[in-house]
């Protein structure tokens, strides 16, 4: 497991009491954070309204738009617009993986209950949701992430080395 998948799930499920406890996407954003070139702050603040697929709305996956954000960050230092198409090729490559994983990116879908409605909300805390199913989303939103920088990292270097 990577430092930024740790990262991730100790503020996701914090088991020291002077963590600081995070949603979804402020945990993906937070675990990716040194990675991507942005300080912890920025990732928390960056991730506050994703949880619940974006605002307690059960559309996509809080982690997964989260991955988005992160890509968004890592391809930020090339020149627009060149940089665009590799964001849009990144994140169409993390949406498509990370529903072959889990089988949908939408989060009313992913947990089996709307969180969008006062009982969904209610059932998703009585049921341990953020436990049973979206520690299983944060994590694969960085493993793919990290995934996908990677590739990106192993294109750059054959291409400066073909010059």
């Amino acid at each position: 497991m990577s430092s930024a998948v740790i990262k991730a799930l100790s503020h996701f499920e914090p088991h020291d009491p002077g963590t600081l406890k995070l949603n979804c996407g402020q945990a993906v954003l937070a675990g990716l954070a040194d990675r991507i070139g942005i300080d912890e702050k920025t990732a928390i603040g960056a991730g506050r309204p994703f949880a619940g697929g974006i605002g307690h709305q059960g559309n996509v996956c809080g982690a997964l738009i989260a991955g988005a954000i992160a890509l968004g960050f890592a391809t930020g230092a090339r020149a627009e617009p060149s940089n665009r198409q590799t964001a849009y090729k990144r994140t169409r490559e993390l949406f498509r993986l990370f529903s072959e994983r889990h089988g949908n990116v939408e989060c009313r879908l992913l947990i089996g209950i709307d969180p969008s409605t006062p009982e969904g909300e209610h059932e998703v805390h009585t049921r341990n949701i953020h436990h049973t199913h979206c520690t299983a989303f944060v994590r694969s939103a960085v493993e793919i992430v990290e995934d996908l920088l990677q590739v990106e990292i192993g294109d750059i270097r054959r291409k400066e080395a073909s010059r």
